[in-house]
Protein backbone atom coordinates (compact mmCIF):
# COMPACT_ATOMS: atom_id res chain seq x y z
CA UNK A 1 0.00 0.00 0.00
CA UNK A 2 1.59 3.08 -0.86
CA UNK A 3 1.66 5.85 2.09
CA UNK A 4 0.48 8.94 1.90
CA UNK A 5 1.40 12.40 4.12
CA UNK A 6 -0.38 15.70 4.34
CA UNK A 7 0.79 18.70 6.54
CA UNK A 8 -0.76 21.68 7.47
CA UNK A 9 0.74 24.18 9.66
CA UNK A 10 0.86 27.96 10.71
CA UNK A 11 3.88 28.49 11.70
CA UNK A 12 2.83 32.63 12.63
CA UNK A 13 -0.71 31.43 14.48
CA UNK A 14 -2.15 28.26 15.78
CA UNK A 15 0.64 26.26 14.42
CA UNK A 16 -0.17 22.40 13.25
CA UNK A 17 -3.49 22.62 11.50
CA UNK A 18 -3.07 18.94 10.35
CA UNK A 19 -0.78 16.12 10.52
CA UNK A 20 -2.22 13.08 8.20
CA UNK A 21 -0.48 10.02 7.48
CA UNK A 22 -2.34 7.10 5.95
CA UNK A 23 -2.33 4.33 3.09
CA UNK A 24 -5.34 3.04 1.09
CA UNK A 25 -6.55 -0.55 0.93
CA UNK A 26 -8.51 -2.93 -0.59
CA UNK A 27 -11.30 -2.98 2.60
CA UNK A 28 -10.92 1.09 3.38
CA UNK A 29 -7.99 3.74 4.88
CA UNK A 30 -5.56 3.25 7.84
CA UNK A 31 -3.60 5.81 9.44
CA UNK A 32 -2.66 8.71 12.26
CA UNK A 33 -3.83 12.12 12.20
CA UNK A 34 -2.74 15.03 14.18
CA UNK A 35 -3.51 18.70 14.87
CA UNK A 36 -2.68 21.44 17.62
CA UNK A 37 -5.55 23.67 19.41
CA UNK A 38 -5.04 25.43 22.44
CA UNK A 39 -1.18 24.93 22.58
CA UNK A 40 -1.78 21.23 23.42
CA UNK A 41 -1.63 18.61 20.20
CA UNK A 42 -4.28 15.77 20.09
CA UNK A 43 -3.54 12.86 17.39
CA UNK A 44 -5.77 9.44 17.12
CA UNK A 45 -5.09 6.68 14.64
CA UNK A 46 -7.94 5.90 12.69
CA UNK A 47 -9.44 3.23 9.96
CA UNK A 48 -12.26 4.40 7.75
CA UNK A 49 -14.11 1.31 5.90
CA UNK A 50 -16.10 1.93 2.65
CA UNK A 51 -15.61 5.20 0.22
CA UNK A 52 -15.07 8.27 2.35
CA UNK A 53 -18.38 10.06 1.23
CA UNK A 54 -20.36 7.12 1.56
CA UNK A 55 -23.46 6.70 3.53
CA UNK A 56 -22.45 3.27 4.84
CA UNK A 57 -18.92 4.30 5.53
CA UNK A 58 -17.87 3.41 8.65
CA UNK A 59 -15.05 5.05 10.50
CA UNK A 60 -13.13 4.35 13.96
CA UNK A 61 -10.37 5.95 15.64
CA UNK A 62 -8.15 5.63 18.92
CA UNK A 63 -9.30 7.43 21.97
CA UNK A 64 -5.77 8.88 22.28
CA UNK A 65 -2.21 8.73 20.37
CA UNK A 66 -2.14 4.53 21.26
CA UNK A 67 -3.05 2.01 18.63
CA UNK A 68 -3.50 -0.64 21.29
CA UNK A 69 -5.62 1.28 23.53
CA UNK A 70 -9.46 2.11 23.33
CA UNK A 71 -10.87 3.03 20.60
CA UNK A 72 -13.90 5.08 19.47
CA UNK A 73 -16.67 4.49 17.00
CA UNK A 74 -18.45 8.27 16.75
CA UNK A 75 -22.30 7.77 16.20
CA UNK A 76 -25.31 10.16 17.62
CA UNK A 77 -25.70 9.53 20.41
CA UNK A 78 -22.68 9.50 21.92
CA UNK A 79 -19.47 7.67 20.57
CA UNK A 80 -18.79 3.92 22.00
CA UNK A 81 -15.68 2.11 22.82
CA UNK A 82 -14.93 -0.36 20.37
CA UNK A 83 -11.83 -2.86 20.33
CA UNK A 84 -9.33 -2.01 18.08
CA UNK A 85 -10.16 -2.88 14.26
CA UNK A 86 -6.82 -3.45 12.99
CA UNK A 87 -5.15 -6.59 12.35
CA UNK A 88 -2.08 -7.05 14.64
CA UNK A 89 0.25 -6.88 11.29
CA UNK A 90 -1.13 -3.53 10.45
CA UNK A 91 -0.56 -2.24 13.92
CA UNK A 92 2.80 -2.89 14.16
CA UNK A 93 3.17 -1.61 10.51
CA UNK A 94 1.26 1.79 11.05
CA UNK A 95 2.85 2.62 14.53
CA UNK A 96 6.42 2.12 13.08
CA UNK A 97 4.93 4.51 10.18
CA UNK A 98 3.83 7.16 12.63
CA UNK A 99 6.96 6.80 14.51
CA UNK A 100 8.94 7.41 11.45
CA UNK A 101 6.86 10.34 10.34
CA UNK A 102 6.64 12.22 13.64
CA UNK A 103 10.67 11.85 14.42
CA UNK A 104 11.34 12.98 10.61
CA UNK A 105 8.61 16.25 10.51
CA UNK A 106 8.07 17.29 13.98
CA UNK A 107 9.74 17.95 17.20
CA UNK A 108 8.08 19.30 20.93
CA UNK A 109 8.55 22.68 22.11
CA UNK A 110 9.21 21.52 25.00
CA UNK A 111 12.05 18.34 24.31
CA UNK A 112 15.43 19.58 25.40
CA UNK A 113 16.71 17.32 23.09
CA UNK A 114 15.74 19.46 20.17
CA UNK A 115 17.42 22.46 21.27
CA UNK A 116 18.97 23.55 17.80
CA UNK A 117 15.19 23.39 16.48
CA UNK A 118 14.43 25.34 19.42
CA UNK A 119 17.55 27.73 18.65
CA UNK A 120 16.26 27.68 14.76
CA UNK A 121 12.68 29.04 15.49
CA UNK A 122 13.74 31.47 18.38
CA UNK A 123 16.63 32.90 14.93
CA UNK A 124 13.82 33.01 12.57
CA UNK A 125 11.33 34.90 15.50
CA UNK A 126 8.84 31.21 14.98
CA UNK A 127 6.94 31.28 18.03
CA UNK A 128 7.02 27.36 19.88
CA UNK A 129 3.95 25.03 19.49
CA UNK A 130 3.44 22.33 21.08
CA UNK A 131 4.32 20.16 18.07
CA UNK A 132 6.89 22.09 15.48
CA UNK A 133 7.83 21.22 12.17
CA UNK A 134 11.48 20.50 12.21
CA UNK A 135 13.48 23.49 10.05
CA UNK A 136 14.92 20.98 7.86
CA UNK A 137 11.40 20.65 6.22
CA UNK A 138 10.55 24.14 5.84
CA UNK A 139 11.31 23.82 2.00
CA UNK A 140 8.98 20.78 1.18
CA UNK A 141 5.98 23.41 2.21
CA UNK A 142 4.21 25.65 -0.35
CA UNK A 143 4.66 28.76 1.89
CA UNK A 144 2.45 31.59 -0.25
CA UNK A 145 -0.42 31.43 2.01
CA UNK A 146 -1.11 32.07 5.80
CA UNK A 147 -1.12 27.96 6.10
CA UNK A 148 2.19 26.28 4.75
CA UNK A 149 0.87 22.82 3.28
CA UNK A 150 3.19 19.66 2.25
CA UNK A 151 0.97 16.95 0.33
CA UNK A 152 2.80 13.98 -0.86
CA UNK A 153 2.41 13.67 -4.87
CA UNK A 154 -0.79 11.57 -5.98
CA UNK A 155 -2.33 12.07 -2.36
CA UNK A 156 -6.03 11.77 -2.67
CA UNK A 157 -7.47 15.47 -0.99
CA UNK A 158 -11.10 13.92 -1.11
CA UNK A 159 -9.27 11.21 1.69
CA UNK A 160 -7.95 14.54 3.17
CA UNK A 161 -11.24 16.01 3.84
CA UNK A 162 -12.69 13.00 4.63
CA UNK A 163 -10.52 12.26 7.46
CA UNK A 164 -10.37 15.94 9.02
CA UNK A 165 -14.38 16.58 8.99
CA UNK A 166 -14.43 13.28 10.88
CA UNK A 167 -12.06 14.78 14.18
CA UNK A 168 -13.79 16.80 16.55
CA UNK A 169 -12.39 20.38 16.69
CA UNK A 170 -12.89 19.94 20.49
CA UNK A 171 -11.66 17.14 23.19
CA UNK A 172 -14.74 17.45 24.94
CA UNK A 173 -16.69 15.96 22.01
CA UNK A 174 -13.99 13.03 21.91
CA UNK A 175 -15.35 11.54 25.23
CA UNK A 176 -15.69 8.13 25.95
CA UNK A 177 -18.19 6.46 27.49
CA UNK A 178 -17.01 4.48 30.97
Amino acid sequence: MPVHAYIAWAPHDEGLRAALLYAAGDTGVIGWFARERNRSCSAAYFLLEGACRAPDARFRRSAGDDIDGCWLEPAIPPPWEVACPLAPADRRRLARLRAAFAAHWFFRGDDSHDLDEIEAYRSEALPLHALNVRTARFRRFERRRRVWVHASPAIDFETVLCVKDRFPEDRREARVLP
